[in-house]
């Protein structure tokens, strides 16, 4: 008797064994139905946040030249032309910043094969934005003093064009900002119809 109770207690596990259960299939496609839900609300979102973004690093590219242009001609004393006319291929956007000169062929109106290949000019710095970015950038004016490009010179930022408008634009959600320049050359930065917050409105 003694012996057999032994042994019953031997067989009894010392902790009750509990039964573990995995996902059911169902289980799992109804959570992928919802991560599919989640990923397609948040896309879009994402996306306009991520061109808001590349609008923003434009502007700060642009600006950074006109910046340069200034300082350059106050360091080395040649006069810089920053060149914003409509490029020749469609799908970029173009800045160039070049030495100025009598013959100048270094404007975003120049194909890519022969800008600055003669005359006198050299270029300094450039800037080209794909369109396929999904940003791009245009440069308007009432009027400009010579061709669509900014002057700039020792001490003095001069051939101002009236009105000048800078304007960076992100095609998919319409967000732009803009570069504007008071009577001394500062730059200023706004944002059409307040697009983009932490910028003041234009």
């Amino acid at each position: 008797m003694l012996g057999a109770l032994i042994m019953q207690q031997l067989r009894t596990p010392l902790h009750p064994t509990t039964s573990c259960r995995g996902l059911t299939l169902v289980e799992v496609l109804v959570a992928l139905v919802v991560l599919g839900v989640i990923v397609a609300l948040a896309s879009p979102s994402l996306a306009d946040m991520m061109e808001r973004r590349r609008v923003v690093a434009a502007m700060g590219e642009l600006t950074s030249m006109i910046n340069f242009a200034k300082s350059e001609t106050n360091a080395v004393g040649d006069v810089l032309d920053l060149h914003l006319e409509p490029s020749v291929d469609s799908q970029i956007s173009c800045a160039r910043l070049v030495t100025q000169s009598v013959f100048d062929t270094c404007g975003c109106d120049v194909a890519s094969a022969k800008v600055c290949r003669n005359g006198s000019s050299a270029m300094v710095r450039e800037f080209l934005l794909p369109k396929s970015t999904g940003v791009s950038f245009l440069a308007t004016a009432d009027s400009w003093p010579a061709g669509n490009a900014l002057s700039f010179t020792r001490n003095l930022h001069y051939a101002t064009p009236q009105n000048f408008r800078l304007t960076v634009t992100g095609q998919r959600t319409g967000a732009q900002l803009r570069i504007q320049l008071n009577d001394m050359g500062r730059v200023h930065v706004c944002s059409p119809s307040a697009s983009i917050g932490g910028y003041p409105a234009c």
